[in-house]
């Protein structure tokens, strides 16, 4: 995709309200009990879905600072170290919650490998937009 489709007027307007729901939707998978959330066959593949979500979540995130903000020139890492913490916030209220939700160091692995790979994506949407 070229520069121009992330600067698209639609999708820097809509930006916000993408994380506002996929931190919602985050928050609700991860911390409600299990045998209430809906059954979806990608949940079978628990780790798949952490990668999955915390790299989504992540990645958002890098897209607000990006075209949303349009701090091109701002580091990345930043907003990694925020998706790696707020992974882990999550397996911490897991650990703490009284109702069937159990705190994984694999699930953390993988928060922390979709965090990276978000990473790898935003440098090369960053690259792009500095090109523009």
């Amino acid at each position: 995709m070229n520069a121009t489709f992330y600067t698209h007027p639609l999708l820097v307007r809509s930006i916000p309200w993408v994380v506002a729901l996929w931190t919602l939707l985050t928050i609700y998978l991860t911390t409600f009990p299990s045998e209430k959330i809906i059954e979806v066959e990608l949940f079978r593949y628990d780790k798949i879905g952490h990668f999955l979500i915390f790299g989504g979540w992540t990645f958002l995130i890098g897209l607000i600072q990006l075209v949303y903000l349009e701090r091109i020139r701002a580091s990345l890492l930043p907003i990694v170290i925020i998706g790696i913490s707020f992974g882990g916030a999550i397996e911490i209220a897991q650990y703490l919650l009284p109702y069937g939700r159990y705190a994984s160091w694999l699930d953390m692995v993988a928060n922390i490998l979709g965090c990276l790979t978000a990473f790898g994506v935003l440098k090369i949407i960053q690259k792009q937009l500095l090109a523009k």
